[in-house]
C-alpha cells in the first residue's frame, strides 16, 4: 500500500516525461514475441461479436468518426503487407448504458492461439511481450483502499472532518489518448463481419490505443505517474491516482480551485477534451 504513496524519484519522473514525449511524437511501437508471425487468414465471427454486434458496430462507427480507427474494404485490405487479423469483443459496463470494445489480442482470427505448452499460432499477447512492456515502461502500482483511507484521514487531521471535500476526476478515453506508431498498425487489424457470420465485409485498423493489448496498461501507467506527481505538486489538497481516475481530498474552501487545476493539467498534457467533466464525482 505504501508504494502507491511513496514519492516518485526525479530520475523516474524525467524518464516518464521522455517516454511520453516519445509516444506523442512517434506513436506506440507494437512489441511482438520473437516467434510471432502475422496471420492474415479470416476466421468465423466470434460468439461475443454475435451477442453484441449492434453495440460493437456503433462503437466502431464513433471511433472511425474520431479517427481512432481506419476502415478498409476487403479489397483494400488485400493490398496490405503482412497484416495481423484478430477479433473484437465487448465488455458490458454494469450499471451504465455504454460498454467497452475489447481487442482480442490473445487470439487470432484464423486459427487456434498458442496457450502455454499447447501448440498453436502465436498471438500478439504473450508473457514475453508483457515483460517487454514492463521493462520499457515500468511496473504498474495501483493505490489500495488503505492508501485512499490514509489520504482522507490525513486531510481530516489537517482540515477537520467538517471541512473536507472528497472528489474524483476522470479522463475521457484514456487508452485512446495515445496513437500507435503508423509503421506497426498493420499488426492491429480486426475483422468487421456481415450477416453471413463468416464473410468479412471490411477490416478495422486500430490507430489509437485499445483495451486488449497486454502492453497498453504499462504505457498508460507512464501517464498515470506523470499526472500523479504533477497534480499532487499543484493542488492544495491531497490526491491519488488509479489509472485515469484522480481521487482527491481538499479543504471545502479550496476544492473548486483544486478541481480547476486538475482540469488544466489534464488538458495541458493530453489536449482539449481529455478532461471528462461529466464524470466528476
Amino acid at each position: 500500500g505504501d508504494r502507491a504513496l511513496a514519492p516518485v524519484s526525479e530520475r523516474r519522473f524525467l524518464k516518464d516525461i521522455e517516454l511520453l514525449s516519445e509516444v506523442a511524437e512517434n506513436g506506440v511501437p507494437i512489441m511482438v514475441d520473437l516467434t510471432f508471425q502475422p496471420i492474415r487468414k479470416r476466421g468465423r465471427q466470434p460468439q461475443q461479436y454475435v451477442m453484441y454486434e449492434d453495440a460493437i458496430n456503433a462503437h466502431n462507427w464513433s471511433n472511425a468518426v474520431a479517427d481512432h480507427i481506419l476502415v478498409l474494404s476487403a479489397e483494400a485490405y488485400a493490398t496490405v503487407k503482412n497484416p495481423h487479423l484478430m477479433g473484437l469483443g465487448f465488455a458490458p459496463m454494469y450499471g451504465k448504458e455504454k460498454g467497452r470494445i475489447t481487442a482480442n489480442c490473445s487470439g487470432v482470427a484464423g486459427g487456434r492461439a498458442q496457450r502455454g505448452d499447447k501448440p498453436g499460432l502465436v498471438p500478439l499477447n504473450t508473457p514475453n511481450v508483457a515483460m517487454k512492456g514492463a521493462i520499457k515502461y515500468g511496473a504498474i502500482r495501483h493505490p489500495t483502499i488503505e492508501d485512499v483511507a490514509v489520504m482522507v484521514d490525513t486531510a481530516i487531521n489537517e482540515y477537520g472532518i467538517d471541512n473536507v471535500v472528497i472528489f474524483k476526476e476522470d479522463l475521457r478515453g484514456f487508452f485512446q489518448l495515445v496513437n500507435f506508431d503508423p509503421k506497426f498498425v498493420h499488426l492491429m487489424t480486426f475483422a468487421y463481419y456481415s450477416d453471413d457470420k463468416e464473410l468479412v465485409d471490411a477490416v478495422l485498423v486500430c490507430l489509437a490505443g485499445n483495451f486488449g493489448w497486454t502492453v497498453m496498461p504499462f504505457i498508460m501507467e507512464v501517464a498515470t505517474r506523470i499526472l500523479r506527481v504533477t497534480v499532487q505538486g499543484s493542488i492544495s489538497g491531497y490526491s491519488l491516482q488509479y489509472c485515469d481516475d484522480i481521487m482527491a481530498a481538499a479543504h471545502r474552501g479550496a476544492w473548486k480551485e483544486d478541481q480547476a487545476t486538475i482540469k488544466r493539467i489534464v488538458e495541458d498534457l493530453f489536449g482539449p477534451g481529455a478532461y471528462a467533466a461529466d464524470k466528476s464525482e
